[in-house]
């Protein structure tokens, strides 16, 4: 993840519409050196990569009981190649997201604290790897509405990233937005407010204004408006992102379905309900025409 990375699938993990750090651009801020393995160990190196490959493609299948498996076997490998390689570190901070999706929480904290702590004496306690795991390790306390060690950690996540980045990283962005998901949890829509936004036009300027990322971003913002009833400034963001996806994904995506039902909930609010009632069927037909539940494109 340098400064020219863009998000993308292989670098974030969604959880419950929080964006966690999967890798950091697969080791790419690793010391060279840290990397390459040699006689047996490049053997374990090798199997490793394999396995979390297939926990990767394991979990977009929706496998997560596959994904668990090949990561620890991926772990075992990692603690295989040698003390002080970067393999551990990055296995156990997949393994915790595998738990935490699950709401696994009590067995992904120590694995994001393990991380953390391998991180550190690998590198350096300010290194961007340390803030990915931080970052991640936040957004659990969230999860446990345990808000000031959230923030905490959160704060520390973004001071990292900004240092080692600057202000308009991509990485940056997705700090931010989970800082914002954080206060607006907490009620506290005036400090979500500039973060999302903040983090919205970090990403145009970085992805593009057409990027699912934006699309994602467009939401966020729009749920607070909903959330302070602020309808008549959440309709036009959800219709932005609603182009954007349907742009990219198509207009019967099963993903779609999450930012109509949102854009539903405005026309009803604002009294026009019988439009509302013409995207719920939308919402219906798309569902029954996938057969079974999808990932949100949000």
């Amino acid at each position: 993840m340098g400064p020219d990375t863009a998000v993308t699938a292989k670098t974030v993990f969604s959880v419950k519409g929080t964006m966690l750090f999967m890798s950091a651009k697969n080791l790419a801020l690793i010391p060279l050196w840290l990397v390459f393995a040699f006689g047996p160990a490049a053997v374990h190196a090798d199997t490793w990569r394999d396995h979390m490959e297939a926990a990767r493609a394991a979990h977009e299948r929706g496998n997560d009981k596959e994904a668990e498996q090949r990561v620890n076997d991926a772990l075992e490998e990692a603690q295989n190649i040698g003390p002080g390689d970067p393999h551990l570190p990055y296995t156990l901070n997949y393994l915790a997201l595998i738990y935490q999706s699950q709401g696994r929480y009590d067995e992904a904290e120590p694995m994001y604290r393990r991380a953390i702590a391998t991180w550190s004496n690998l590198l350096t306690e300010d290194h961007p790897n340390v803030a990915m795991s931080l970052n991640n390790l936040a957004a659990l306390y969230r999860a446990q509405e345990r808000y000031d060690r959230a923030e905490v950690a959160q704060r520390q996540a973004l001071a990292i990233l900004e240092d080692a980045f600057g202000p308009n990283h991509a990485s940056v962005a997705i700090s931010l937005t989970n800082m914002a998901d954080l206060q607006r949890v907490q009620g506290a829509y005036d400090s979500a407010r500039p973060l999302y936004m903040r983090a919205q036009a970090i990403f145009e300027t970085n992805l593009g204004p057409n990027h699912p990322q934006v699309a994602t971003s467009l939401n966020k913002l729009a749920v607070l408006n909903i959330d302070e009833r602020r309808y008549q400034d959440a309709e036009p963001l959800l219709r932005r992102a609603l182009a954007i996806q349907e742009k990219r994904f198509g207009p019967e995506n099963p993903g779609l379905a999450t930012t109509l039902q949102k854009l539903a909930v405005v026309l009803r609010e604002t009294g026009r309900v019988e439009d509302a009632a013409e995207l719920e069927t939308r919402i219906a037909d798309i569902r029954a025409s996938a057969g079974a539940p999808s990932p949100s494109v949000n």
